[in-house]
């Protein structure tokens, strides 16, 4: 009798039957370390996980992390004994070391679609992203937090999406940016200063820049901290300026505008859309801007 019920019980195992890809699915609804677990279910299930294509090592994994084996390590391994596409490699929770760029080399192979790398330390000069990761070729989405992006030859500059902070160093050879973003904070301002303006942080040091596009998150980015009347440094060669704000009534994005016409002395060409199409509260902006001389 007991013979039967064991017979019965393993005959009623559906699921390692199933195929591949639904299989893939069932384990990459699991947390990582979860469907690394399911590898002592049975030895058809030793290696199941590796072609999980989600590699994802957050606070999730962080919290149920435990044993004398380091992170750096645990991650070799799993890129080891990886089977078939990455499409997404999220690393976060944890302070980034020279490893990383190994991983992204490494990576940089495996049709990886979708890249999230979060670095917990304070200082992103501790972690200078390598050029490898200007190699991916289906790469669709990119998300930094506290990084460095080593591009001193890069010449243009595009970003479209949500942003939290962005600066800009050993930069000399940035002709062009284009930003187009909708910031993640909640806008306060002050008084400017060297140390709080985002508008002098950001594009303070580059003197080689000639042409900038604004949308009017970015507008209201910049404006964080306290606007300038003008950059401390010209740009002097700025010729093109574009630059789409909300309406006239929104005072900081305007304060925006004017710093950064006031910083350009050899300004050839300026455009400035308005993506609300009510009329803009002109009364408004004019009082605002009175106040501030």
């Amino acid at each position: 009798m007991a013979r039967t019920r064991i017979r019965r019980g393993l005959d009623a195992d559906r699921i390692s039957n199933l195929p591949s890809n639904v299989i893939d699915n069932i384990l990459t609804l699991l947390p990582l370390h979860d469907a690394v677990r399911t590898s002592v279910l049975s030895k058809g299930w030793q290696y199941k996980w590796i072609t999980v294509p989600y590699l994802v090592f957050d606070w999730t994994f962080k919290n149920n992390f435990s044993g004398n084996y380091s992170i750096e390590s645990i991650i070799y391994q799993v890129l080891l004994l990886h089977r078939g596409p990455i499409v997404k490699f999220k690393f976060c929770g944890f302070k980034f070391g020279p490893d990383i760029n190994n991983w992204l080399y490494f990576l940089s192979d495996h049709r990886v679609e979708e890249l999230v790398l979060m670095n917990s330390g304070y200082d992103p000069e501790q972690w200078l992203i390598s050029h490898n990761l200007f190699t991916f070729d289906h790469l669709m989405h990119l998300f930094l937090a506290n990084v460095e992006v080593d591009a001193p030859n890069l010449k243009s500059f595009y970003f479209n999406g949500a942003l939290t902070s962005i600066y800009f160093k050993n930069a000399s050879c940035l002709r062009e940016i284009s930003i187009t973003c909708y910031p993640i904070f909640r806008h306060t301002t002050s008084e400017a200063g060297d140390d709080d303006s985002n508008m002098i942080k950001v594009l303070g040091q580059l003197s080689s820049l000639t042409r900038l596009y604004c949308d009017r998150g970015f507008l209201q980015f910049l404006a964080k901290g306290g606007v300038p009347q003008k950059l401390p440094v010209n740009l002097n060669s700025m010729r093109y300026l574009l630059l789409n704000i909300t309406d006239f009534g929104f005072k900081y994005q305007v304060c925006s505008v004017l710093c950064l016409i006031r910083s350009s002395p050899n300004l050839q060409s300026l455009r400035i859309t308005s993506a609300n199409g009510s009329a803009p509260d002109m009364m408004s902006a004019t009082q605002f801007l009175r106040a501030r001389e």
